[in-house]
């Protein structure tokens, strides 16, 4: 087995015994899909373009930043909190290794707590989910991985990026919904002249680019970070 799938297990099981997160997560993925069906069956029902609106406020802007940020920001945090960090770094892997088994454990995590309910919702509102919600997902792990790493208190940034920047500037124009991850994933989801809330009308091209830009980024300086840490 390689380094980077021995890490890939040991993360995964770490961040599936903290019952709490893992319970947090689920009421809010369980939500998203009550809440679907009660838009369904309400008189009249939910047009595809309400049930967009929900999910890009709801999946989009809450759960799926907010949890990838519980589940990445806290993978190597935990671990650098409770100084037990130090037992992968004295085993003999590259740093690439660890940064890949890591990121893979969390986006797993991600994936089947929040994406999969994303898509069940987005199925019962006649959306399509899938691919806003998964790149979403790689873009903030990857970002959230690095801050985990690198910050003393990711949780507490992570927070402020998501609220300020996000959903509060993110939301002011055109112009500045281009900087967030958000406003990429939506234009997968949203179809033209939908009004969602949120400005959208990224390009197929960009709205795939952009978000794995960003994870490759967040990887990479997880990976410096690593490097780093080891010779500190």
């Amino acid at each position: 087995m390689s380094n980077a799938a021995r890490v890939f297990r040991f993360m995964t099981q770490k961040l599936l015994r903290d019952w709490g997160r893992v319970a947090v997560l689920v009421v809010l993925a369980v939500l998203a899909i009550v809440i679907a069906v009660v838009m369904r069956i309400s008189d009249g029902g939910a047009t595809p373009e309400d049930g967009a609106g929900f999910l890009v406020w709801y999946g989009l802007s809450i759960i799926l930043p907010f949890g990838s940020l519980l589940v990445a920001a806290d993978a190597f945090g935990d671990l650098r909190d409770e100084r037990t960090l130090v037992y992968l770094w004295l085993r003999p892997m590259r740093a690439w290794s660890a940064t890949a088994g890591t990121a893979g454990a969390a986006l797993t995590v991600v994936v089947v707590l929040l994406v999969v309910p994303l898509i069940i919702a987005g199925l019962i509102l006649d959306v399509p989910m899938a691919d806003g919600a998964l790149l979403a997902a790689v873009a903030y792990v990857g970002v959230f991985l690095a801050f985990g790493l690198l910050l003393s208190r990711p949780l507490l940034v992570g927070l402020l990026l998501l609220l300020v920047w996000e959903n509060v500037i993110g939301s002011l124009s055109a112009a500045t919904a281009r900087l967030t991850i958000r406003s990429y994933a939506a234009s997968l989801v949203v179809e033209e002249g939908w009004d969602v809330g949120t400005p959208v009308g990224r390009s197929f091209v960009a709205s795939l680019a952009v978000p794995l830009a960003v994870a490759a980024a967040g990887l990479l300086l997880a990976t410096w970070g690593w490097r780093r840490a080891e010779v500190a």
